[in-house]
């Protein structure tokens, strides 16, 4: 959606901020929880838009295959001054070797950047994914990592802290209104006749 058909779920977002803005840790995390279609991503990257640091990208996180392909995407974005090493990591046949020298290379360029922030977006499992977790400051440096997920047992783990976990849920009443009122109208407050009709609809929508 627009910009201005996104719902802005200021206190969630101020809540993200609290967690990741106000840690004395090198990497601060916070970890969304959700069905599909609460607006984790969304959210995630609103957060991103908004950071004041110099660095932000989104890794695809639902596959060990789509996280590294991200990786490689965000290697060359971070290659501006590095580009002959990069192209030297391409030229080397596919396989776990060439994998861990671009996690390396990615992790060594990230840590010139200041203040970054990565969205690790739909992540399922840490078994597979957890080598590519920033979760190591003297290997990544200092910066911030948003983690989505619809995996509620993913965070039954030591690797995330219980005060950093956001369980988010259904939108309740005024945010549907609210959302229904952005892409409709393209406006947040409806009149009552409005809000009557959209609030049948909405309770008519199948679950």
């Amino acid at each position: 959606p627009v910009e201005s058909q996104r719902l802005l779920r200021k206190d969630l977002r101020k809540e993200i901020r609290s967690h990741l803005y106000d840690s004395e840790r090198d990497i601060s995390s916070v970890v969304l929880v959700g069905m599909r279609g609460v607006g984790k991503t969304i959210l995630a990257r609103m957060v991103g838009k908004e950071h004041e640091g110099s660095f932000v990208w989104e890794l695809k996180a639902n596959s060990l295959m789509s996280l590294k392909e991200s990786f490689k995407e965000m290697a060359e974005v971070l290659a501006r001054k590095e580009s002959k090493e990069l192209h030297r990591l391409k030229d080397m046949p596919e396989g776990e070797i060439k994998d861990k020298k671009i996690l390396l290379f990615v992790k060594e360029a990230v840590q010139r950047e200041k203040n970054w922030l990565l969205i690790v977006d739909d992540a399922e499992t840490l078994v597979e994914l957890e080598s590519y977790m920033p979760i190591d400051g003297k290997a990544w440096g200092r910066g911030s990592v948003v983690i989505t997920t619809y995996n509620a047992n993913l965070v039954r783990t030591d690797f995330f802290k219980p005060d950093k976990i956001i369980h988010m849920g259904a939108l309740t009443e005024e945010e549907s209104l609210e959302l229904f009122g952005r892409v409709l109208y393209d406006k947040i407050n409806l009149p009552l006749d409005e809000r009557v009709k959209a609030l049948d609809f909405l309770k008519n929508i199948p679950a």
